[in-house]
């Protein structure tokens, strides 16, 4: 809870534009004491909208109670707040919490992100990533792009947000604009590259054939 007051009044002191993402666990998530209006109340006495926070829910804990956790989902965004789920893949039930509680924003852990230029199953897998966030209407964030390289071919699959060392080092007084060099990177045209283009690939009708009906009265 301490953390949580020193996070917003920094927030709201800076008075910075953007999103602000608020890190829970499940358990503290689903806990009686976090359910209450007391974070609403402080978010009102600072001046900052709920829709501009985003719960970002971390895997360091299993998580057993499913209905607890949509229950506690519900109840904050009646609020106005948005929900994140942190280190998409590297935690423990991470595709059912997706499932469950269909979240606003994934972050992808940056396993599947660090060398992805040079691999080309880690590409296959932020393609299919990006691909169920499309169908969901979740926004991917990567984390951990460390390089120009990573950069680009994050930025090719068609991911709109990333955090890493590349971007901007972490600082308590964030940066209101990106360095020149990623600047120019996020303006550059490119061509996003397209999930599961494949050459097996095959239309519908190369796979269908006529087959003669059969009378009714056939045995």
């Amino acid at each position: 809870m301490l953390c949580r007051q020193i996070v917003l009044e920094s927030f709201a002191a800076q008075d910075l534009p953007g999103k602000l993402f608020l890190n829970v666990s499940p358990d503290t998530l689903t806990h009686p004491s976090f359910k209450n209006v007391q974070t609403l109340t402080y978010l009102e006495h600072l001046g900052i909208d709920p829709k501009r926070v985003i719960i970002e829910i971390t895997e360091n804990q299993p998580v057993f109670d499913f209905e607890s956790m949509r229950n506690a989902i519900l109840h904050f965004r009646s609020m106005g707040f948005q929900i994140a789920i942190d280190d998409l893949g590297e935690g423990f039930s991470s595709l059912r919490l997706w499932s469950e509680l269909r979240p606003e924003f994934v972050k992808v852990d940056m396993h599947f992100v660090k060398g992805i230029n040079a691999d080309p199953l880690k590409q296959q897998f932020l393609k299919s990533i990006q691909n169920i966030a499309q169908s969901s209407g979740t926004q991917v964030i990567a984390e951990g792009v460390e390089t120009e390289a990573e950069f680009r071919t994050v930025r090719n699959i068609g991911i709109a947000f990333g955090q890493g060392n590349f971007i901007a080092l972490p600082n308590q007084t964030p940066p209101l604009n990106a360095a020149e060099e990623v600047g120019n990177l996020v303006n550059a045209s490119h061509s996003a590259a397209q999930p599961y283009n494949s050459t097996r690939n095959v239309t519908v009708e190369k796979v269908l054939h006529y087959v003669e009906p059969v009378d009714q009265k056939t045995e």
